[in-house]
């Protein structure tokens, strides 16, 4: 009984060791290289941080534009204000 668990228990270990080894279809350089190349080509950024998400927007409205229309959605009941909001 010892001895076939002992014998499982080495079969199973080989299969995880195995299955680890298949999943690696590129080396390390190519991984690097891709990434390279689409810092150059910006389709990723560059660094470890994250872009802001309104990096870039631009309002095409004045501030107090946007104010007059925020409380006026609120006067009507089109949005909520405060915190008894739910989402």
């Amino acid at each position: 009984m010892k001895k076939t668990l002992i014998t499982l228990s080495a079969v199973v270990a080989a299969m995880f060791a195995a299955q680890g080894a298949l999943a690696q279809e590129k080396t390390r350089a190519e991984v690097k290289a891709e990434a390279k190349e689409a810092v150059k080509a910006h389709k990723i950024d560059q660094g470890e941080g994250s872009p802001s998400p309104t990096a870039g927007a631009k309002s095409t409205k004045a501030r107090a534009d946007v104010k007059k229309e925020a409380a006026a959605a609120v006067k009507a009941g089109e949005i909520g204000k405060g915190p008894d909001v739910k989402q």
